[in-house]
């Protein structure tokens, strides 16, 4: 196989995976068409991924809302809270673990609920309180999050700002391997009972 063929198969064996159950004879059709196609494998492998992409967009809609809305709850209220009570010794001796734990903690609690969307539950529970600091940043003290003077938890930004999505990552991932756990021994214990 080339090169080319490897991503083209890659794409389409992505395509036919995340295809909505409802659709999956359709994404079936589409796989049996690439096998039969003698060129233009890469530009039916996309634009097949696209169309899966298009039919999950309604299905996914509502969990991408109510992450966005956990996450800015999340940063604008219960964080500045804790901020608030937490004693500042414990706050700075344990500050890695609040700034870098509550997302964390987030996104492996939406993947674990929900591990078909643990992608998107890390990129939301990172990238949507980050957002929202870089903008109190700049409105309360009028700097710029992204400048090089600026550090996130005392490193510069590429490291802090890795660290979290690392970390958000890290955790969803974690939640997607323990949600299908879950399924899959309610699963067996529904096979035992019956």
């Amino acid at each position: 196989m080339t090169r080319h063929s490897v991503v083209s198969q890659l794409l389409m064996d992505q395509a036919v995976k995340a295809a909505p159950p409802e659709r999956a004879p359709w994404a079936t059709a589409m796989a049996a068409e690439f096998e039969a196609l003698e060129s233009g494998h890469f530009r039916w492998a996309l634009g097949c991924r696209l169309a899966v992409a298009r039919w999950n967009i309604g299905r996914d809609i509502l969990f991408v809302v109510a992450a966005i809305a956990f996450a800015a709850f999340l940063e604008m209220t219960l964080r500045p809270y804790l901020w608030g009570v937490i004693p500042h010794g414990i706050l700075y001796a344990n500050f890695y673990l609040l700034g870098l734990g509550l997302p964390a903690l987030s996104a492996f609690g939406f993947a674990f609920l929900f591990p078909r969307h643990a992608g998107k539950a890390a990129v939301l529970m990172f990238a949507v309180p980050w957002t929202i600091s870089a903008i109190a940043i700049y409105r309360e003290w009028g700097a710029n999050a992204l400048d090089p003077q600026w550090q996130i938890f005392d490193a510069p930004q590429i490291v802090g700002y890795t660290a979290a999505f690392g970390a958000c990552y890290v955790a969803a991932d974690l939640g997607r391997r323990a949600g299908r756990l879950q399924s899959v021994l309610r699963a067996g214990e529904g096979r035992v009972t019956s």
